[in-house]
């Protein structure tokens, strides 16, 4: 299959529901977002404290999401390009485990504000799974660089996935998804395969995705 043809399946499985006046508010919201129309965030304590078997990057991950900021590796240690395999350290190292555990489990899941889990320019080395997730909130692992398997078939999110920007170097599965927000895989690089049938999301931000394969 060539890349024209994949581009089109994967543009036909992100369906786009728009009947369903559940939908609207959330469509509101996601469109202010696109448009940099974020919300001011407040800054509070966190009174979670991390898992003593998170390494050091996931405990300031944990801090920074649970007051209600961005984890943005690119601010703390400088922009790195996530098309380059250079500079992508242990520092910015994250686990699937860690993602799991403040998405699903208490108490960091109830911790979350309605920003959600927001990571940027942060190292997956190791598979990420998500499959059969009920998420709560939005998730976003953007300009990041996934050196595995990415599988976030069967979700079901009454929110938002972004991973705008970020590079996958092998294959990536939103499969059977349903979102009640959007999905945005603007400016994402593929190297292996990507299977999107049968997704279907309020919104959706699909603008070329490249592919390196």
């Amino acid at each position: 299959m060539n890349m024209k043809e994949r581009l089109s399946l994967a543009y036909i499985g992100c369906i786009v529901v728009i009947f369903s006046v559940f939908f609207f508010p959330h469509m509101a919201l996601a469109e202010g977002e696109q448009k940099g129309e974020s919300p001011v965030l407040s800054s509070k304590p966190c009174d979670i404290p991390p898992r003593l078997e998170w390494n050091d990057s996931e405990k300031w991950v944990w801090q920074q999401i649970c007051e209600e900021k961005v984890a943005d590796f690119n601010t703390l240690y400088g922009n790195n390009d996530p098309l380059k395999s250079v500079g992508w350290t242990k520092h910015r190292e994250i686990t699937s485990k860690f993602i799991e555990t403040i998405l699903l489990h208490e108490p960091y899941r109830s911790a979350l504000s309605r920003q959600g889990v927001s990571i940027s320019g942060a190292l997956f080395k190791d598979n990420v799974v998500l499959k059969y997730a009920r998420l709560s909130h939005r998730l976003g692992l953007v300009n990041s660089r996934f050196d595995s398997d990415i599988d976030l078939s069967e979700i079901r999110s009454s929110s938002s996935i972004s991973l705008k920007g970020s590079v996958f170097t092998h294959d990536v599965n939103i499969s059977n998804s349903k979102l009640n927000g959007y999905i945005d895989m603007s400016d994402v690089d593929i190297a292996g395969s990507l299977n999107s049938q049968r997704l279907k999301s309020a919104k959706c931000s699909w603008i070329t995705p490249s592919y390196t394969k």
